[in-house]
């Protein structure tokens, strides 16, 4: 037996949102207005099902229903429109996405490929900036934690369910493949061949793919020789290097300009 979410408009374009386990049987209702139809629709000449979602328990549908609810009417507008709705992170640790949202998110043509990351906070910021940025495709190399994983879930807030990834035994193998299909490597690293992020327009093409590293032993050298670009951040203080997902950010967006 399923559930479902249903959202109804009113003629005098109002939205109703209720649950059910028999949804035309629940429409039917509504429309015939009988004593088991909502008292509020009762008061309208005719209403419209706009909208529906199928869940396997009952439990589900009506946290879905509360949540709904809560929405705005322009939030509520968006889905029944196929619009992409912005969640806030409260709503994306309790909303993994239903059957056919994922194609609805235009994705820019950039992969995220991380090394060996060990930080679990650092994997979910890296999430988190993979769903900001609409990267195509994240992959996560060698020995790491992945999802599902709790310590991810809670830094990436839900958004390790909204990115495509895939997990991969080796850097080196990937980037080879990556190459293989005319993806540009950029490297994010410290290392004497490197350029500033700054110079970055005038050398990237699409598509690319970003590779971050390890936070403590960088990035492999066997990886750096395969790099179009190596690119780095310059310090200005005491400290030597930036965070990973820090790094990442400010190179996404850099290569994002571009594309704008």
């Amino acid at each position: 037996m399923g559930y479902f979410v249903y959202i109804l408009r009113t003629s005098s374009n109002t939205l109703y949102i209720g649950q059910t386990n028999n949804l035309e049987k629940r429409i039917q209702e509504h429309q015939t207005k009988s004593v088991k139809s909502s008292k509020y629709i009762r008061y309208f000449n005719s209403i419209e099902l706009v909208y529906s979602e199928s869940y396997s328990t009952r439990k589900e549908a009506m946290q879905r229903e509360i949540l709904l609810k809560k929405w705005s009417k322009a939030k509520k507008e968006a889905i029944i429109t196929g619009n992409m709705v912005k969640l806030g992170a409260k709503a994306l640790r309790k909303t993994p996405p239903k059957e056919g949202e994922l194609a609805q998110i235009k994705r820019n043509p950039i992969y995220l490929v991380l090394d060996r990351i060990i930080d679990t906070y650092n994997i979910g910021s890296l999430f988190r900036l993979a769903d900001a940025a609409a990267i195509k495709k994240m992959y996560l190399c060698g020995e790491m934690e992945y999802p599902p994983s709790s310590r991810i879930h809670k830094a990436a807030v839900g958004t390790e369910e909204w990115v495509p990834w895939k997990k991969e035994d080796s850097t080196l193998e990937l980037v080879l493949k990556l190459k293989a299909k005319g993806i540009q490597i950029i490297v994010v690293e410290q290392d004497p061949q490197a350029t500033s992020y700054k110079l970055l327009s005038s050398k990237i093409h699409f598509p690319c793919a970003i590779v971050v590293g390890n936070e403590t032993t960088g990035i492999d050298k066997k990886i750096l020789k395969q790099a179009d670009i190596i690119v780095e951040l310059p310090m200005f203080g005491v400290n030597k290097s930036f965070n990973v997902w820090g790094s990442a950010a400010v190179v996404t967006y850099k290569i994002i300009e571009e594309l704008r």
